[in-house]
Formats: C-alpha cells, sequence, structure tokens
C-alpha cells in the first residue's frame, strides 16, 4: 500500500518546520507601536535572541522592583528567559541528528515544537491575564510576524506529528 505523499517526505518537513522556528527566533517577535514615541527609537522590533540579549540590563531594574513591593526573589525568575534560546539549540541539533538519520532527530523535533508551542502560549495566557502587561503589548508594543509565525509552526509541528504517528499505528 502506498503512502500518501504527505508522509513521503516527513524528515524534510520536519526539518523546514524547526528551521522556520529557528529564523522565527531572530524576527521580531514584539514591535514599538509608531505612535507611541516615548522612546527615541518608534520602529524597534524585539526577537527572541534581543529578548535573551536584555535580560541582563532588565534584571537591576526587576530587582529595584521586587525589592520595591516585596518579592525579592523576581530578579532570580527572570533568568529563566535564557531558556529560549532551547528553541533555535534544539532545532540545530534536531536538522542535523535528522540528517544524519539518528532515532533522536525526531524526538529533539517533537520536543522543540511543544516547547516553542509552551513559550508562545505562556507569553499569550500572561499578557492577557495580567492588566499591566495587557496594556504594554496593547499600547506600547505590538506582536510582530515573527511571533506569529513561531506559534503557527510549531503548533502545525505538533499537529503533523500526531497525524504522522496516528498513521503509522495503521
Amino acid at each position: 500500500m502506498r503512502q500518501s505523499n504527505f508522509l513521503q517526505h516527513k524528515q524534510t518537513i520536519r526539518m523546514s518546520m524547526s528551521l522556520i522556528l529557528i529564523i522565527g527566533f531572530f524576527l521580531p517577535w514584539f514591535t514599538m507601536d509608531p505612535n507611541f514615541s516615548m522612546f527615541a527609537t518608534s520602529k524597534a522590533g524585539f526577537s527572541g535572541m534581543s529578548l535573551v540579549m536584555g535580560i541582563n540590563f532588565a534584571v537591576q531594574m526587576i530587582n529595584a522592583f521586587g525589592t520595591a513591593y516585596n518579592f525579592p526573589a523576581s530578579a532570580n525568575v527572570i533568568y529563566l528567559g535564557y531558556l529560549l534560546l532551547l528553541i533555535p539549540l534544539l532545532g540545530v541539533i534536531a536538522i542535523i541528528l535528522s540528517g544524519l538519520r539518528h532515532k533522536w532527530g525526531y524526538r529533539l523535533h517533537l520536543i522543540q515544537y511543544a516547547f516553542a508551542l509552551f513559550v508562545f502560549i505562556a507569553i499569550i495566557i500572561v499578557t492577557n491575564i495580567n492588566a499591566e502587561m495587557r496594556e504594554l503589548v496593547g499600547n506600547v508594543t505590538n506582536t510582530g510576524f515573527g511571533f506569529y509565525l513561531c506559534l503557527i509552526v510549531s503548533l502545525a509541528g505538533i499537529v503533523y506529528s500526531i497525524y504522522e504517528w496516528r498513521k503509522g499505528k495503521r
């Protein structure tokens, strides 16, 4: 019985989705609203990489806010932002292992998709539940192309993996 064309190229599809996630990590996730002219550059964009690079600068400010509001551990929590680097690192490793036809390639693709989906859903939940974050994202910044690209591709990667798993069980 001949497999569907969709499943014949499963390794290429997984590698392409991981590559798109890596590229999306470096595209702007958040952009400054052009109508908000408080900052010198109103066209600034913040990618996943620039968010990770800004952690060292933000720790002092968050530590001051945390001390003022009686939450001294807040500066330590922001170091969890370095976990964002797992999105491109897992993708590169998964692409290499898939190219070498190693059995862990598939698992690392799935871990990358699941981790990226978790990160983007967590960002959506935090920005919609917390009023200050909702105002910041709604009035000062807008979500950018890279954010939606990574969200859609990680969701598509999970759905494709489930589809592939279900077809393989038959």
